[in-house]
């Protein structure tokens, strides 16, 4: 049993003063009112939060510090893969998942990448473990589409797709030819089997979707196939938040900081995420790894509350609505009964110098600073 006590706590939803918290396996067990200073507490923390969770990540899947070697993240032979799991390709000892639990980020969503129309189904993995099944906390989970640049600039070579009608129309087909599939079912087929929970609302689309128009493209998908379905990326989305709010779309910004090298990150400005808050959307803040280290997530948040977002909307969205999104009770909150990834800031976490000093996994100090 570890009893934890910190002089802020971020419990999903709101921001607490003088907390301790008792941990008992992978559980927490209690969280009480009480002066830090008097708890007799195993360990101690300025602030105290809930493990990040980041969607749609690659990490584990392109590898740091590796070229073609370490790079898992893409099966670029075919602009529609629905059949890949990443779970296959995750490889545990990435650098990368020992920065992202520095950074206080312990849980994600890791999916294949961008260069596929239809690049297969994700995991949910914690950022602790030996190996991929140690990892996993749910698989498969998710299909990963992509509309823009990306699958045009790798298949479209003379070969659809070679424009963004080409990436709509290779969507449509799969997802038709998918639904006839379901109904005759004349001989077992991979690709239509890896869709059919997501025909049957079983399963997400997790659509990647950067420019406005692309965002309102998967939107149309998504309705003429009646999917449910999550906007990532979404950095033009503040041009289209509106119609995107009259629609209770979901989104997954990020990453917030990027370099802006290509022509779809033109308009990617903090205060684009800003304004769907301030919509009413309720996004979730994502990372973007590889693009964007994991590791940093926690001072991106720092230029949304630079914009005027209030500190416990912004936690939520790395913390509760990424939970929310994936469908992960239990975890995003710090509350009795709920799983144990906790991370233990020295200050304020969307601050360089409020550094991780402990990171939890399901009870488990997985980091320490010293």
């Amino acid at each position: 049993m570890i009893r934890i006590a910190a002089e802020h706590l971020f419990d999903g939803h709101e921001i607490i003063s003088d907390a301790v918290i008792t941990v008992d396996g992978p559980r927490i067990l209690s969280v009480e009112r009480a002066d830090p200073t008097k708890a007799g507490a195993d360990y101690s923390a300025a602030w105290l939060t809930p493990g990040f969770i980041d969607v749609d990540s690659g990490i584990g899947l392109k590898e740091e510090s590796l070229g073609f070697e370490g790079n898992d993240l893409n099966e670029a032979t075919d602009a529609v893969t629905p059949e890949m799991q990443a779970i296959d390709g995750l490889n545990p000892y990435d650098t990368s998942f020992q920065k992202s639990l520095m950074g206080g980020v312990t849980t994600a969503l890791v999916m294949p990448g961008s260069s596929n129309v239809v690049g297969g189904r994700g995991v949910i993995a914690h950022m602790a473990g030996a190996t991929a099944n140690d990892m996993c906390i749910k698989a498969p989970f998710g299909v990963k589409f992509s509309l823009g640049n990306d699958p045009k600039q790798t298949h479209g070579q003379k070969r659809t797709p070679m424009t963004r009608m080409g990436n709509a129309f290779l969507i449509r087909d799969v997802l038709t030819k998918t639904r006839d599939y379901k109904e005759k079912k004349k001989e077992y087929n991979m690709k239509y089997e890896a869709l059919l929970p997501l025909l049957a609302g079983e399963d997400v689309a997790f659509f990647q979707a950067l420019r406005a128009d692309d965002i309102m493209t998967a939107v149309r998908l998504a309705e003429e196939f009646g999917l449910r379905y999550v906007i990532t990326g979404a950095f033009d989305a503040d041009r289209v938040s509106g119609q995107l709010k009259e629609k209770n779309a979901t989104v997954a910004f990020g990453p917030v900081i990027m370099s802006r090298s290509t022509d779809e990150a033109r308009r990617l400005y903090p205060e684009n995420a800003a304004i769907l808050f301030r919509t009413g959307l309720h996004p979730a803040i994502i990372a973007g790894h590889p693009s964007y280290p994991a590791k940093y997530l926690r001072i991106s948040l720092g230029l949304l509350i630079g914009r005027g977002l209030s500190p416990d909307v912004v936690l939520g969205a790395v913390t509760r609505v990424p939970a929310g999104i994936l469908g992960l009770d239990g975890y995003g909150e710090v509350r009795p009964g709920c799983v144990a990834d906790l991370v233990l800031f020295k200050g304020e976490p969307w601050e360089p110098e409020g550094v991780v000093e402990h990171t939890f996994v399901e009870g488990r100090q997985v980091y320490s600073i010293s």
